[in-house]
């Protein structure tokens, strides 16, 4: 696309930037470049002026300018707004040289310029309503169908008025990008949209188009192009970040889940998922490539660091734990996961003990662990009230000690050594709720004391 001397011949343009094309430059805009917005809306269904103002801010910021066509369309524009009378117009504006004045025109008795010229229309004066008009079309772009913003005209009317004043509106497709991008106007889409996701039967009608295979196929190729775009990416997670939205859609997630129905399908699809091999080895794939970048590593490490040192997160999480363990049936199918995994499975039994000797005779490794071991040390030696509750449960059960042992040396249990097992925990659980909890934060304490190698010991934790 080029814009040149000849098809370009407005005054205020420096001619030496008229000549130049507009560059096939990323010029970001939620993920747009000015070619992709230009090919979108059309070429010829953009007015020239606003094509000129391009090329400018092509020339002078590059492709680093954070606009958009609507943008430019509005700094073009503005100039509009502030004229008085319809000669001002013409004389900042040539193209409207051919519009003519309402307030001279002989119209037929009850047409709308009629009922303009008697002042039937409140707050519109004949001798300013060509230049309203021409405001609401290039400036607001307002829709024709818009009977409140031309003061209740049908769009009929209004077609019939302006072909009389030569008042020539923007081609659709450059008006609906106009109204698309519109901040007023997305408040009210939102608005309507929400209302129709309140009610029931708006909800119903909305479901099945948003479930169409071929309609999330689009949406997600669309994400998909747009997360190509770095500039949108770091708006898009700085705006995930914000807690605003976080504290928005926790709420909204609570209250999703809150539905009985909503949780059971969602937790139905989950598991079909997970349960269909070709996605779960494009997981685990997904996964490894995912960790190989040392990037994506240290931003994981980063993030779990910061979530630890946080009392409310650590406190949610083992408050979600506690109640967990405290279901039977998460507790038994927990249990025979872990079997599964490492009892079932001795090439992975195998894998892991290779790696901890490995990780063992890393200087490094052995450093940062001593804390933690001693720290665990520690925090068992004070739990001595713990300590006579299992010693006494332990009694009602005899064969509790060969038990723990085949445990710790990864042999499988017998069914009834599992039901054993299984039953001495879910009784010294009752005994002792808050022992993991206590138990985390004396290790905590410790820890901290040996990574500072402080010189006298914490206080004891009651």
């Amino acid at each position: 696309m080029k814009i040149t001397s000849s098809n370009f011949n407005y005054t205020f343009q420096k001619p030496s930037l008229m000549r130049q094309p507009v560059k096939d430059e990323f010029i970001s805009f939620n993920g747009r470049s000015f070619n992709a917005q230009i090919m979108k809306i059309g070429e010829a269904n953009i007015p020239e002026r606003v094509l000129g103002r391009i090329n400018e801010i092509i020339a002078v910021k590059g492709k680093y300018a954070d606009v958009s066509i609507y943008d430019i369309h509005k700094e073009v524009y503005a100039p509009l707004l502030a004229c008085t009378s319809l000669v001002r117009a013409k004389e900042l504006y040539p193209e409207f040289e051919s519009v003519k004045d309402l307030s001279q025109q002989v119209f037929k008795d009850k047409t709308v310029g009629s009922r303009i010229q008697k002042y039937e229309y409140e707050g519109l004066n004949p001798d300013d309503a060509s230049l309203f008009f021409l405001k609401k079309v290039y400036y607001y772009a307002s829709s024709l169908k818009s009977r409140e913003d031309y003061l209740g005209i049908w769009k009929s009317s209004l077609v019939s008025l302006f072909n009389l004043l030569n008042i020539v509106p923007f081609k659709t497709k450059y008006a609906n990008y106009l109204r698309c991008n519109n901040p007023q106007w997305r408040t009210q889409l939102s608005a309507r949209a929400q209302s129709q996701w309140d009610s029931e039967e708006g909800k119903s009608k909305l479901l099945p188009h948003l479930q169409d295979p071929l309609m999330k196929q689009k949406n997600a190729a669309t994400l998909a192009g747009l997360k190509k775009d770095p500039q949108f990416e770091k708006k898009r997670k700085a705006y995930f970040s914000t807690d605003e939205w976080r504290g928005e859609n926790s709420l909204m997630s609570k209250e999703r889940w809150a539905d009985p129905f909503y949780a059971q399908n969602i937790s139905e699809k989950i598991k079909a998922l997970w349960t269909d091999a070709a996605y779960r080895a494009r997981q685990v794939e997904r996964f490894k490539k995912l960790w190989t970048s040392e990037e994506y590593r240290m931003l994981q490490m980063e993030t779990r660091a910061l979530s630890r040192q946080d009392p409310g997160y650590r406190e949610r999480q083992s408050e979600i734990s506690r109640n967990n363990w405290k279901n039977p049936e998460y507790r038994a199918k927990t249990t025979a996961g872990l079997q599964r995994r490492y009892v079932d499975n001795p090439a992975l039994v195998e894998k892991m003990r290779q790696l901890g000797i490995k990780n063992w005779q890393n200087p490094d490794y052995v450093r940062n662990q001593q804390p933690i071991i001693k720290a665990r040390k520690a925090a068992w030696d004070e739990m001595e009230d713990v300590k006579a509750i299992m010693k006494e449960l332990a009694l009602e059960f005899p064969r509790l000690g060969k038990i723990l042992a085949k445990v710790d040396r990864g042999q499988k249990l017998t069914d009834e050594e599992e039901a054993c097992h299984l039953l001495y925990f879910n009784m010294f659980n009752k005994l002792c709720p808050d022992f993991g909890e206590r138990f985390s934060k004396l290790v905590r304490k410790w820890v901290a004391y040996y990574k500072a190698e402080q010189l006298y010991p914490p206080a004891a934790t009651l």
